[in-house]
């Protein structure tokens, strides 16, 4: 009974487990379900507000049930993208922004405190990986980090409901960089106030923004109006950055905050830069009273003192059109608007009107510039741009800076232009790139050309605004620059003509690299801004060439041919039959899209050229490789050939690098892969190459190696990747690998060979051919041994002991002997003859200072051999041939045992061994005669027949062999005058072999 109550409790229990295990498997299908509804659901607001109950429901129902915290990590992730991330839509209606909001609280609450700190403290009192627990740190600073974004949101939504700003999106705000997101904010009117009320609220904020302070605080003096009301404003927010009684002053220098402040020298350099920027000497001076106003103490007055005395250094330059307010004409003269967040969002509404209708567009822009001046069109303009972006906002832009220049030759159009076509708002994410419409790029080159005039710029030169955009592309390739910043950058000693020539220059380019990618879908990200900041002949003041710029315009050309060639992909009939390809017409318009992008790319890496700092040699090899990459050989020699030919070294390295890059981009090593194909197929470029013979051999032999499915060292579970291969620095740990895990591999020594040396056939570590083969002979010896085929193992080992006699470097020798070392020590070996053997050609080959470990090992052998040989057991082959119940291979074994390792001939000139009767007188030892003649103790040489039992022979030549190395039995008679040797030991007769016998 006892029994059988134990056993239903069991099965009980087991069921009760197995329907847990399934309701946990239900609910997880659940969690799944419950996401993709909220993806595809309709937006019905019952609908919605339904499934965003479920989903917070069960989100609190598997964290109980799921104890499987990576998952739950996983699912949290997948829920929490699918609901604040998910840019489906631009825009979102207010209640539906709501839904979101609140939901993805609740849910990053929970990923928070209930999956991802848990998570942590059990697996640091489990001990587990540190790089698990590093990984779920990860997961749990990313919870928190969107955590924190969506508080900020959510403040910043009350903030621009209350001002009535836009607001800017909400996958932004969460995903994009602190400094990028404190900076779109700074752009917008009433950004100072916005911030220092975020700063405020969000303590994390403030240590997360402190390190970019100074760059906020340069965005809001750039877009602020230059008076003393707007720094009086910023200085009251905290944004203009002050300095009292030693220490910085600012919305960063609150007392709970633990942000690093700000040096006097630092002040006062950063506000340096800030007037240096500044348009006017009045507008400097203007903020030049307010900080002193604002500071306190001595020092930095001292400091200010030296901003205003460097100011009055410097030429006074004031240029019309600055914001300043201007005195009304008798006539009835345009005034210079203020900003009005009523007139731009006006403005906003007439541009949506009139977009994609030219007459309308024109007409609008003509009330504009009849309304504005310079200064109040640039702050339209700028406002529009930063808050309502996009094409139409663009054109309409350009569109008044043409009725503009044509009404009068107004200066500070060109900086204007320079907003409209540089700018990269947040708002938006308009950029004049690669993907602008032709007729904008168009309109663009026409409004220049007039501004333009007769003005020539170098290519070499950098001015402010290109060394402003150089900074940020440096921190952010897609950073937000904002068109009032742009406004603010374009540098005021540039002629209205230079600075116009220069966009000219720029618009040319983007137009003309975007020729080359005419009609495709996914374009590089280059645009005015990158163009700007590294295009063209960059040089320092030395003349030295920009590697800054070098480096980005060498990324720009790889960029251009990834995109070409993903466009552009080789036709399935590339590789076919000859007869066919030739007369395939998308072969044709292949080759014919390829060469011209061949030529035209060249011209860009010309003088005055977007891409000058690349060399045109440069450029031609990584076409030629793109080209080659292709497979299209025919291709690739047509156009390697004539002006763009390439030198005979050059060309190979160039076909071997191509080749190599494809066979590492390979998943498998196979030729079912396209990639491996290709590297093979790109070979055929160099048909008479010696290296290119020896990149054919190691792919076919890694294909070969691919086929055994070993495991890769680097991805856990997954199998040895061709890069993988091809990266190992020895080539025989490949070897050693297949080896080890196929078992039976030694019985096909020629194939391993063969692989062997067709993969290190590249390798400059493997050493020659011979030493790849000892190596690979050394490694099948041990998997013979390990699988107990000894008979296999020796005839390795003697194959190698053959190499040794040839001259051979210390390395193969040292293989050579530990091998032989090896198998002799093998307990399961019962060959005790063969093992002797082994052992003995072990200590010929050794350096001597290793002679004596191997004594004891030979000691023990020489009991054995005599144990053996004194009770006449057979030392048997395994194919069991026997003459006289005595194996014939004792012979052999017994008579070249020291020929072939001690031979005495060696350590001693011409002695001879021809009988039994030799002396030492003759220079040999009687016992060494007696030991290489066998047939003398026998009693063949006294005039016998000749004949001599295989049997009688063995024995006779193992006594003689036990007797010349110390293996008889000592006894009382021999320890006469006579003999003396009843005590040899085996170290005595080594060391006799070695001339220690002499000293004694």
């Amino acid at each position: 009974m006892p029994a059988t109550a134990s056993a239903s409790t069991a099965k009980s229990s087991r069921a009760r487990a197995s329907q847990r295990s399934q309701a946990v498997r239900q609910s997880q299908r659940h969690w799944v379900q419950l996401i993709e509804a909220w993806r595809s659901a309709s937006r019905a607001a019952d609908a919605r507000d339904t499934l965003v109950d479920e989903i917070a429901h069960h989100a609190q129902t598997i964290c109980r049930t799921v104890k499987d915290k990576q998952w739950l990590v996983t699912a949290f992730n997948m829920a929490i993208h699918a609901v604040l991330l998910d840019d489906s839509e631009d825009a979102l209606e207010a209640k539906e922004l709501l839904r979101r909001e609140q939901l993805g609280q609740q849910l990053l609450q929970l990923a928070t405190h209930s999956v991802g700190a848990p998570w942590i403290s059990s697996l640091k009192g489990q001990h587990a990986d540190e790089r698990l627990i590093a990984s779920a740190e990860e997961a749990l600073g990313r919870f928190e980090q969107l955590a924190n974004r969506l508080t900020m949101f959510q403040r910043l939504h009350a903030l621009a409901d209350k001002m009535a700003l836009p607001v800017l999106p909400l996958g932004l705000v969460l995903e994009e960089s602190t400094n990028g997101v404190l900076l779109c904010i700074a752009s917008i009117p009433r950004g100072a106030e916005m911030v220092a009320q975020l700063l405020k609220s969000c303590a994390w904020l403030v240590e997360e923004s402190a390190p970019v302070r100074l760059t906020i605080a340069a965005q809001m003096l750039a877009a602020a109006p230059p008076s003393e009301e707007a720094y009086a404003a910023l200085a009251k927010h905290g944004m203009l950055i002050a300095w009292k009684n030693g220490r910085e002053e600012s919305a960063w220098q609150a007392p709970a905050s633990k942000a690093p402040a700000v040096s006097l020298g630092e002040w006062a350099e950063f506000y340096a830069k800030a007037l240096a920027m500044m348009r006017s000497d009045s507008e400097a001076d203007v903020l030049l009273d307010v900080l002193a106003r604002q500071c306190e103490g001595r020092d930095v007055h001292d400091a200010i003192a030296r901003l205003r005395s460097q100011l009055a250094s410097k030429p006074s330059v004031a240029l019309p059109g600055n914001g300043e307010q201007q005195g009304t004409p008798a006539g009835g003269g345009k005034e210079t608007a203020r900003f009005s967040l009523d007139a731009v969002k006006a403005l906003s509404a007439q541009v949506s009107l009139a977009a994609r209708n030219k007459d309308a567009t024109a007409a609008a822009a003509q009330q504009l510039v009849a309304e504005c001046d310079v200064g109040g069109v640039s702050q339209r303009l700028t406002a529009l741009i930063d808050s309502n972006d996009g094409v139409d906002t663009r054109a309409f832009a350009i569109e008044v800076i043409a009725q503009a220049a044509r009404a009068s030759a107004s200066p500070g159009l060109a900086r204007v232009a320079a907003a409209t076509l540089y700018a990269r708002p947040a708002v938006g994410g308009f950029r004049l790139d690669l993907d602008a419409p032709a007729s904008l790029v168009k309109a663009a080159e026409v409004v220049l050309a007039q501004l333009a005039g007769q003005a020539h710029v170098s290519t070499t030169s950098q001015s402010r605004l290109a060394r402003s955009l150089r900074g940020a592309l440096a921190l952010d390739a897609q950073s937000v620059v904002p068109a009032c910043q742009v406004l603010a950058l374009v540098s005021s000693e540039e002629s209205d003509e230079e600075l116009a020539k220069s966009m000219q220059m720029h618009v040319r380019w983007l137009r003309t690299i975007g020729a080359l990618l005419a009609g495709q879908g996914d374009k590089p990200a280059l645009d005015l801004c990158w163009l700007a900041a590294y295009g063209g002949e960059r040089r320092d003041s030395a003349g030295r060439e920009d590697h800054e710029a070098q480096t980005q315009q060498l990324v720009a050309l790889d960029s251009l041919m990834d995109a070409f060639g993903t466009a552009n992909a080789p036709p399935s009939s590339l590789g076919g039959r000859p007869e066919r390809a030739g007369a395939d017409a998308g072969l044709l318009r292949f080759r014919a899209a390829w060469d011209g992008f061949f030529h035209s790319t060249l011209d860009l890496c010309g003088a005055e050229s977007a891409l000058a700092l690349v060399s045109r040699d440069k450029a031609m090899r990584l076409l030629l490789g793109q080209v080659l990459s292709t497979g299209d050989v025919d291709l690739f020699t047509s156009l390697s050939t004539g002006p763009n030919a390439l030198g005979g070294e050059e060309r190979e390295q160039l076909v071997l690098d191509v080749s190599s890059s494809l066979f590492d981009q390979a998943t498998i090593a196979s030729t079912r892969s396209k990639d491996v194909r290709l590297a093979l197929g790109v070979l055929d470029a160099l048909p008479a190459s010696p290296r290119a013979t020896a990149q054919r051999e190691f792919i076919d032999a890694a294909c070969r190696l691919g086929s055994f499915k070993l495991k890769s060292i680097r991805h856990a579970g997954g199998l040895l990747e061709p890069v993988e291969m091809r990266m190992t620095t020895d080539k025989m740990d490949l070897v050693a690998r297949l080896v080890a895990s196929q078992e039976g591999v030694h019985r096909s020594p020629e194939l391993v060979l063969d692989l062997a040396h067709r993969l290190c056939g590249l390798d400059t570590v493997a050493a020659g051919k011979g030493m790849v083969e000892v190596r690979v002979l050394a490694m099948l010896a041990d998997a013979a041994t390990a699988a107990e085929d000894f008979d296999a193992a020796a005839a390795f080992c003697q194959r190698l002991v053959h190499k040794a006699q040839r001259p051979r470097s210390g390395a193969e020798v040292e293989v050579v002997w530990k091998s032989c070392l090896q198998l002799s020590k093998h307990p399961m070996w019962t060959d005790t003859a063969g093992r002797i053997d082994m052992l003995a050609h072990a200590m010929a080959l050794c350096p001597p200072t290793q002679l004596s470990a191997m004594l004891r090992q030979w000691n023990a052998l020489d009991q054995q051999l005599a144990t053996e040989i004194d009770e006449g057991r057979a030392v048997a082959k395994k194919d069991g041939a026997r003459t006289g119940g005595m194996n014939a291979g004792l012979v052999g074994t017994a008579a070249n045992l020291l020929p072939l390792s001690f031979s005495p001939l060696s350590y001693f000139g011409g002695a001879s061994t021809a009988g039994p009767k030799a002396t030492r007188e003759d220079g040999v030892d009687a016992r060494t005669a007696r030991l290489f003649d066998f047939d003398a103790v026998s009693g063949a040489a006294e005039g016998g027949s000749g004949y001599v039992d295989p049997a009688e022979r063995a024995v006779n030549a193992a006594r003689a062999a036990r007797d010349f190395l110390g293996w008889k039995k000592s006894a009382p008679h021999d320890n006469g005058a006579g003999g003396g040797f009843a005590g040899f030991s085996l170290s005595r007769g080594v060391g006799w072999l070695i001339g220690d016998a002499d000293k004694r």
